[in-house]
């Protein structure tokens, strides 16, 4: 496979993307195909296979990793991840789902990707939504951020295939949440009804989250898990936070101080980062619950930060 067409950054491939590279593209592509280089995923898309894979025609990534390298492929940075695919991003959704949704600026038809799943393309205002940085091993691109897949869910079940899907990703992602954000953009977008369905009574709300991590909890856990990276690759790592910042400064006509205080944090050492990321004392837990950090860390990082929490909660109750 030509090095080119894996230094694009994603996985994800066309045979368009390399007219440059081969006098045939579609008949290159399937020679790779034969050679396992390719799997294809429907008419037109392939991915290409990790090196410890090829051969195995069993290997399939997770069906958001793929809605995310075709939302990259097809539109670049004007698409996201959306409803319970986002969610699924999130560490909300345990279960692998056969669908896929992905917000875009134009109508057009599902993609039939056989046992990769269904990719089901939303037409919504991307520049309106509130998105944040996601990393995945097949592409990087956007995903609907916690606050705005709630409030999603909350309007459109049907972006989760069904209202009881809908509510246990509610359920699992509301304890996340940062509530002065949610009530923001359900000012902003006209959604303030669909939030009197979590908010009728203290009663219901504890019911909702009954069986979901704390958050503080659970926000150490993936400080914890991006510190790690951070030391791993501060360059890259610093950026995406610096990305999420800017965004997050642009739809705030007034400064928040949550937003002053990482600017100052990404200034300075990374010392004094890291010890925000992974202490646990309040001023440190307050100020995680709004982490430019969102895309740092892959779905598979974020499952099992949520399992390490879990556990050490049913550790905490059988002791």
């Amino acid at each position: 496979m030509h090095p080119r067409l894996l230094g694009r950054g994603r996985r994800v491939l066309r045979p368009q993307d390399a007219a440059d590279l081969y006098t045939n593209p579609r008949a290159e592509f399937r020679r790779m195909e034969r050679t396992g280089a390719l799997q294809r995923i429907a008419t037109g898309y392939y991915v290409a296979v990790p090196q410890e894979h090829i051969g195995d025609p069993t290997w399939r990534p997770p069906i958001e990793d793929v809605a995310l390298g075709i939302a990259a492929a097809d539109y670049g940075d004007a698409a996201a991840l959306m409803g319970l695919s986002a969610a699924r991003y999130h560490g909300a959704v345990p279960r692998a789902h056969a669908k896929a949704w992905i917000a875009t600026h134009v109508s057009r038809r599902p993609v039939d990707g056989g046992s990769f799943g269904l990719f089901v393309f939303v037409t919504r205002d991307i520049d309106s939504l509130d998105l944040v940085r996601a990393r995945a091993e097949l592409a990087t691109g956007w995903v609907t951020g916690i606050e705005q897949t709630v409030l999603d869910l909350l309007r459109q079940p049907s972006w989760a295939d069904g209202r009881g899907a809908a509510e246990d990703a509610v359920a699992r992602l509301l304890p996340q949440c940062h509530n002065d954000r949610l009530d923001e953009l359900a000012a902003a977008q006209r959604g303030r009804s669909a939030l009197t369905r979590i908010r009728p009574t203290r009663a219901h709300r504890t019911s909702v989250t009954r069986d979901v991590p704390a958050s503080d909890d659970f926000s150490l856990e993936l400080g914890r898990a991006v510190a790690r990276h951070l030391k791993r690759d501060e360059v890259q790592v610093r950026a995406l936070a610096q990305r999420n910042l800017d965004r997050a400064r642009a739809e705030h006509p007034v400064e928040p101080s949550w937003i002053h205080r990482w600017q100052e944090l990404l200034d300075g050492p990374t010392s004094e980062l890291i010890d925000v990321l992974t202490s646990p004392d309040e001023r440190a837990r307050a100020l995680r619950q709004s982490s430019p950090f969102a895309g740092v860390l892959t779905p598979r990082e974020r499952w099992a930060a949520l399992a390490e929490v879990k556990e050490a909660r049913r550790a905490t109750r059988s002791a």
